[in-house]
């Protein structure tokens, strides 16, 4: 009698585990769930008057949403992105007279990378304009949205990496950079995250230095934008990191975690320019003036593509 009781509590609790959402080990993916589909155009919103950022903001929501559902080994959460960004580019450079650019990346056409043949190796360009069917200039795409500073480093030493081996081969390269505002750290080993990372001077030092090289340094891109976004699940994560603060860590299932927060996502650039709140000395602030400037991204990099396709100064 008393082991049949002692093992209807057991049982009792291993169900209790296996049930609670956060604790589940078992998680299953959507089939075809609609809402988090990866076919998205960003110019396909019932707003006309939508501009490009508020375009580029829904495209970033859905990427994450993906993120979150499919786990960050998935190229699902880069494609609404690169979708999005090839449209807002294409758009710019087509025009009544002429239609002869076209890009390849993710989201377009056959939904392929091209790869372009570097100095070095191979590269497969997040996103490639070609005019009358020549590459003439690509972006690397990166989103950042987990465990940053553990690699920092590595993250700049392979934007130089690919940055020469591209350029050593006449293209115009560019830098697309997103960085969730507050950047939650997992530790695989704890079953947690532990704490909340933010880009401080420390680490975007490397970036203004790169900023004020010289022009025709092989290993500067040509172009480089760099994001902060809010995502909407801040708070969620903040309750994790501060109870691992008091010395009560929750121990989860990411994956289970992840997908519960897909509902809450509503993604919102933020500036980052203010010294105040963010304590940046003067050179990050005057530098991410520049970098947190989409549009301004977006132009120059239209306008040194056309350049270069006609064979024009810039």
């Amino acid at each position: 009698m008393i082991k049949t009781i002692t093992n209807f509590f057991i049982l009792s609790f291993i169900f209790a585990l296996t049930t609670n959402p956060i604790y589940a080990k078992k998680t299953t993916k959507p089939k075809d769930n609609k809402s988090y589909a990866i076919s998205y155009s960003c110019f396909q919103k019932a707003n006309p008057k939508i501009n490009d950022l508020d375009r580029l903001e829904y495209s970033i929501s859905e990427g994450y949403k993906n993120y979150l559902i499919y786990t960050g080994r998935s190229n699902k959460k880069l494609i609404p992105i690169h979708k999005c960004l090839s449209q807002i580019i294409l758009a710019k450079l087509n025009n009544d007279k002429t239609q002869d650019f076209s890009i390849k990346s993710y989201g377009m056409d056959d939904g392929k990378e091209y790869k372009f043949a570097g100095l070095y190796n191979t590269k497969a360009i997040d996103l490639t304009v070609f005019y009358k069917n020549k590459a003439i200039s690509g972006i690397g795409v990166k989103f950042v949205t987990s465990n940053y500073k553990q690699n920092s480093g590595n993250y700049f030493e392979n934007m130089l990496g690919e940055t020469i081996n591209v350029k050593a081969k006449s293209l115009l390269y560019g830098q697309f950079l997103l960085f969730k505002h507050k950047i939650p750290y997992w530790s695989k080993k704890e079953k947690t995250f532990k704490k909340i990372e933010q880009l401080n001077d420390k680490n975007l030092k490397k970036y203004v230095l790169l900023d004020a090289a010289n022009t025709k340094q092989n290993y500067k891109p040509d172009f480089l934008f760099i994001g902060f976004v809010e995502t909407g699940d801040e708070e969620d994560f903040a309750k994790i990191t501060q109870a691992y603060k008091n010395k009560k860590p929750i121990t989860i299932n990411k994956n289970n975690f992840h997908q519960k927060l897909a509902d809450k996502v509503a993604v919102k650039f933020i500036k980052t320019t203010d010294a105040n709140a963010y304590n940046y000395n003067l050179d990050t602030i005057t530098f991410l003036k520049k970098a947190n400037d989409f549009n301004r991204f977006i132009a120059n990099f239209v306008k040194q593509t056309k350049a270069k396709a006609y064979n024009k100064k810039f």
